[in-house]
């Protein structure tokens, strides 16, 4: 399951002007501001759809940052005789990267242009001499012009700049064209010509609503039907054989193979709630109102359902419910359920965008994991496993330098939990280990 990388300008066509000056002093440090956002300069790709309630999130979110928001090209020197340092610094307000966050799957930004070298060059025009009295000696007049140098443009381009209130970047394309002019001799100018891209993942919703008036009917009078689903709250639904199995060549497979427990024609869905399996049927039958159904249910039932399509071998439905789950705002899920949903799709690869998406839900909010009730039976269930998610989970956040409070319960639980099971504890060399990532 992949998404498709959608773009839209938060600035297009900007142009920038670096000044650099050959043997600079110690410390010195040459900023430019290439970018501030304002709402007036988002603008969408042409000929590119796009969702409304995600355009209509940005804008507001850009509308309503109140805070500094600026991404600079700094070039630097911090002694006089090192190589320049040249840098791209971002400055986003906490507030932004949370409601971007929040409505877009892995949103970044890009800086792509291209970059000119101008020279200065003093002309002395053919006029008299100036002699005054402050400054004796003759002076002749000159003008400062500024000269494209004979190298052709150079493209430049700052990639993939995660949303983060403080980041800088130092490898990338066109860096070296930009120290080469930093440490020319006299005074140099770049001009930029650039665009600002704002990225993210977005996952079509290609879900047309036919009007299926016939299976509506089937639906919802069941006339001449032959099977019965049986949920695990005892709620039975009445289908149709021939439905259930065009959907799903697992029950294609049991009901042409006369088995055993399909020969009562009463399916048995002890694990599947009534409301998840109203919507499977819905699914089945009648699609019109299935999206706006789903919308309404909580993130259990939609995990139920998720859990049933794959079972079942239902691969339209679990296309469609990932692409779904990867399209809601992180503050839809707890961690309860984030939790469960990683555990479920941990192991399947046609799943991974949504794991990685449950991932980084559970890696911003690892404070919350230890009064999950969801951990804590996993944790008494599998013990080493749970502990090694805890320890992975840390690691990552170390790699990240992720700036938030580890709750202590977590990593006293991983001995807990390895002490109270012998068989399942840690040897030495890995307690060794998860000292020393505890200790970094």
């Amino acid at each position: 399951m992949g998404g498709k990388r959608k773009q839209a300008y938060l600035l297009k066509g900007g142009e920038a002007r670096l000044q650099f000056v050959g043997s600079p002093p110690s410390k010195s440090t040459v900023p430019s501001a290439i970018f501030t956002p304002t709402l007036e300069n988002f603008k969408c790709f042409p000929n590119e759809k796009y969702d409304d309630e995600q355009i209509s999130a940005i804008s507001q979110a850009l509308k309503e940052a109140n805070e500094e928001v600026q991404i600079e090209m700094v070039g630097k020197y911090d002694t006089f005789y090192d190589n320049p340092r040249i840098y791209t610094k971002v400055t986003l307000p906490q507030e932004l990267v949370t409601k971007l966050s929040n409505v877009l799957v892995d949103p970044t930004i890009s800086i792509r242009g291209t970059c000119k070298i101008l020279k200065r060059e003093d002309v002395r025009e053919h006029q008299p001499a100036v002699r005054t009295s402050i400054y004796p000696y003759v002076v002749y007049p000159a003008r400062i012009i500024w000269k494209v140098t004979d190298d052709a443009e150079v493209e430049f381009s700052v990639e993939g700049i995660s949303l983060k209130t403080q980041a800088t970047y130092e490898d990338f394309k066109g860096i070296e064209k930009l120290a080469e002019s930093y440490k020319s001799s006299g005074t140099t100018h770049v001009q930029l010509n650039y665009s600002v891209t704002l990225e993210w993942v977005d996952f079509t919703m290609d879900f047309p609503e036919l009007e299926r008036n016939t299976f509506e009917k089937l639906y919802k009078n069941q006339p001449f039907s032959d099977c019965i689903i049986v949920a695990s709250n005892k709620k039975e639904f009445g289908c149709h054989q021939s439905i259930l199995a065009v959907h799903s060549d697992v029950l294609f497979t049991a009901f042409g193979n006369g088995m055993k427990e399909f020969q009562t024609n009463r399916i048995e869905m002890e694990d599947v709630g009534g409301e998840a399996v109203e919507l499977l049927l819905k699914f089945m039958y009648a699609r019109k109102d299935f999206l706006k159904d789903l919308e309404e249910k909580s993130g259990q039932v939609v995990l139920e359902l998720l859990q049933t399509s794959h079972k079942m071998n239902i691969s339209e439905l679990e296309l469609f419910l990932c692409q779904f789950l990867c399209r809601k705002p992180s503050n839809w899920f707890s961690i309860d359920v984030a939790l469960s949903f990683y555990l479920f799709t941990m192991n399947v690869d046609s799943m991974e965008n949504l794991t990685e998406k449950m991932w980084s839900f559970m890696r911003d909010n690892p404070d919350q994991i230890s009064d999950s009730t969801t951990y804590q039976e996993w944790l008494e269930k599998e013990p080493k496993v749970a502990a090694q998610f805890v320890l992975k989970l840390l690691e990552s956040m170390h790699e990240q330098k992720t700036a938030v409070q580890v709750d202590i319960r977590l990593v006293e639980e991983i001995v807990i939990g390895s002490d109270s099971n012998s068989d399942n504890s840690f040897d030495n060399d890995d307690d060794d280990d998860n000292d020393s990532l505890m200790t970094d």
